[in-house]
């Protein structure tokens, strides 16, 4: 059990970098269509400031996570 578990974070490492900066566009993406959505998550007068977060979050992430590969 322990080794399978561990074959998935050395499997999900090759994938880090995309995984990162996928989430980071669906927070973007979340962010800036709540208000369209009708869905209250971020107050509209610091939506922009909050989506600028989450873009410069986003780049740094993903600038940070090294990439593996996959045959390691």
């Amino acid at each position: 059990m322990i080794q399978k578990f561990r074959q998935f974070i050395v499997e999900a490492q090759a994938y880090a970098k995309a995984i990162v900066a996928s989430t980071g566009t669906i927070l973007v993406a979340v962010a800036g269509l709540s208000d369209q959505l009708g869905i209250v998550i971020i107050p509209v007068e610091v939506t922009p400031w909050v989506t600028f977060a989450i873009a410069v979050l986003t780049g740094f992430a993903t600038w940070a996570v090294p990439n593996v590969p996959v045959d390691e």
